[in-house]
This record gives C-alpha cells, structure tokens and sequence, in this order.
C-alpha cells in the first residue's frame, strides 16, 4: 500500500516542479525598441529597472517628434502596419502584460484593446503566467485584405474588408471568427466559473 507521506511528498514535489517551470527574473535594465512605419514610429519599451518580476511596460506614437499618445500597461511582440500606414496591429503570445491584440492609429487613438483576460482565442498551449500561445512563434503574417467601394463620380475609397493571421496550428484564419469564437468561450468560462463580466479591468489611460 501506498503510505500516504509517500503521496504527499510526491503532490509536493509536482507543485513545486510546477512553479518552477512558471518563474522569470528580467533584468534590470530599460528596453526600447523602434518600429518605423513611414512617418510613424511605434516605440515600445520595457522598464524592468524598479520591478524585475513585473516591469513597467508602455507604447508611445510618434508622428515625426510629435508624440501622439503613450499607453502605459500595454505591450506587443508582432506589429502590423495597413498599406497606408495609419492602423497598426500588435500581437503577442505572452502573459506578461497580457496584452493580446492592440489595434491603434497613427494619430493615437486606441481603437481596441484585449488582453488574454478578456478575450480568450484557442490556444495551442498556456501556461500559468508567462504563455499564451495562439499565434504562429515566427510570425503571424498578419495581413490586411482590402475591398474598394465605388461612391460615383470618381469618389472611390478603399477599406479594411477582412484581417488574417497565421495561428499557432500553422492555418491562416479570419480575425473576425477569432475573436467572436474567443469572445464565446470567454463567456462559456464566465457561466461556468460564476465569474462576473463586469469584473474584466478596463484598459489602460492615455
């Protein structure tokens, strides 16, 4: 018979194993990376020099020197630009922020903001912390696929129809049934924990 300080030792074990395959230590130093898209840059940086464990992460918009908008608290690993370089799209697989996917302009705006808390796409695997793996490790190819709409006279414009990416199954897929397939299981989780939605933190301030 199993005794059962054999059986405690051993659950031990494996939750210590556990938590040690979740630790990370940056160092302490500041990490700014540029991200230029004609007259746009992107500047990320992270700001481990006060927090090793839980730096200080943000995204700044610059137009020339012109800073258009900061946004503390977010962060990205894969930036997209469209054509006309006025909407980016940055994504990550990481838990650290959180951020999933960030969708914001030229000009500053923050258009959409989800994190892994708040949306959740099929991962591929997780886990506690440090990985969310959705998107291709390479690259998610994020590509914008565009239609043209005809006003008359000559007044044609051009519009975002669709967005694609490559996941972390290697298959190119709709960001659209992404996100309603993720926003879906979300809400299944929710049901199914009690959890309220209310309780989903707001995005962070300019």
């Amino acid at each position: 018979m199993i005794s059962r300080f054999f059986v405690i030792s051993f659950l031990l074990l494996l939750a210590c194993r556990t938590t040690e395959a979740d630790q990370w230590f940056f160092k302490k130093e500041v990490v700014q990376d540029s991200f230029e898209f004609g007259d746009t840059t992107i500047v990320r940086t992270r700001d481990s020099t006060i927090d090793q464990q839980w730096p200080e992460f943000s995204v700044a918009i610059y137009r020339g020197d012109e800073l258009m908008a900061k946004y503390k608290g977010i962060s990205f690993e894969f930036i997209f630009a469209t054509e006309d370089n006025t909407d980016f799209i940055g994504v990550s697989n990481s838990g650290i922020p959180g951020t999933a996917f960030v969708w914001f302009r030229s000009t500053g705006e923050l258009d959409v903001l989800l994190n892994h808390a708040n949306f959740q796409p099929e991962y591929c695997s997780e886990s506690v912390t440090l990985e969310r793996h959705w998107l291709d490790r390479q690259s998610p190819d994020l590509k914008f696929e565009y239609e043209m709409l005809d006003w008359g006279d000559g007044d044609v414009e051009k519009f975002i129809d669709r967005i694609t990416f490559i996941d972390c199954r290697g298959d190119r897929v709709s960001w659209g049934s992404t996100y309603v397939n993720g926003i879906i299981r979300l809400a299944e989780e929710f049901q199914r924990t009690g959890f309220d939605a209310k309780d989903i933190p707001e995005p962070p301030n300019n």
